[in-house]
């Protein structure tokens, strides 16, 4: 199991979790309770699941959890919407 934390914004909470290693981002934080906008249902074609995960923009839906990972939530991107294209 990977452990990782979700930080809200302006760090007022954090959550540690522990992952299932080849869980998404997404998975991850549905399984720790913590709501993440992801209307496409994690298929990467909305956008709306933009989180940092140690700092690097990235999509939820299309991220691997790593052991020691750090999840910012909510991230506003001011408009910028990541693809799938990240890795």
């Amino acid at each position: 199991m990977y452990e990782i934390t979700f930080q809200f914004e302006n760090g007022a909470q954090e959550i540690h979790f522990s992952a299932a290693p080849g869980s998404t981002i997404l998975e991850a934080a549905q399984a720790a309770n913590v709501a993440i906008d992801a209307p496409c249902n994690g298929n990467g074609s909305c956008g709306k699941c933009r989180v940092k995960v140690n700092g690097v923009p990235r999509l939820a839906c299309k991220t691997k959890a790593q052991d020691g990972d750090w999840i910012d939530l909510p991230e506003a991107m001011r408009g910028v919407i990541l693809t799938d294209t990240l890795t």
